[in-house]
């Protein structure tokens, strides 16, 4: 009941869990309670995975995930490997928080390596029209980070913190969201300038 100001980080997996428990987090503060801050940063969930993705879980696991994805009020979460077309509903049940999206677009930690799909075609999902990138665009209280790089997990590794676009990195995007200042995208425009090459 003392809680003035809950901030909630995930990287990865963790990522992916934040969503997955938002709900949780969300109900331990009411939406009614006056002057509380509520920050969520999900820094490279992923999203966007192959249509056999969830082939490889048992029935028991995709059952629980079903379970989670219909506390957030959605229904078929499973039948679809691009889960970012959730994001505008989540944006739109949770516009009490300020929520960041961090995410390379060629993520190979999950795409090659987790969601059964190449990095060119996750990033081919990022900027689709249910895509991370366009789920966010139109909302007030959700904003992307998104570099167009293979790299994972931006605020976890430390050497990936200090990437910039528009001279706004990784670490600045969270700051932004979490003091509510940070009503648009932040994507990179080529491979270029995510290693400052040009």
């Amino acid at each position: 009941s003392k809680v003035k100001d809950l901030f909630v980080y995930g990287s990865s997996a963790g990522a992916f869990g934040t969503l997955v428990h938002l709900p949780t987090f969300d109900s331990v503060i009411p939406k009614e309670a006056e002057n509380i801050k509520r920050t969520l940063i999900v820094d490279s969930a992923g999203l966007h995975f192959g249509a056999t993705f969830w082939s490889k879980f048992t029935p028991e696991f995709k059952e629980d995930f079903e379970d989670a994805f219909s506390r957030h009020g959605l229904k078929g979460g499973l039948k679809d490997g691009n889960l970012a077309r959730f994001i505008p509903s989540l944006c739109h049940l949770y516009s009490h928080w300020n929520i960041g999206v961090i995410q390379g677009s060629r993520d190979i930690i999950m795409s090659q390596f987790f969601g059964n799909i190449s990095p060119g075609d996750h990033e081919d999902l990022v900027f689709s029209e249910e895509g991370l990138y366009h789920s966010t665009l139109k909302s007030k209280n959700c904003s992307s980070w998104i570099s167009r790089s293979i790299f994972h997990a931006y605020l976890y590794f430390s050497p990936f913190r200090w990437i910039k676009i528009d001279n706004v990195g990784p670490y600045e995007f969270a700051k932004k969201v979490y003091r509510g200042r940070s009503p648009r995208n932040f994507v990179s425009k080529s491979l270029k300038r995510v290693f400052d090459l040009d």
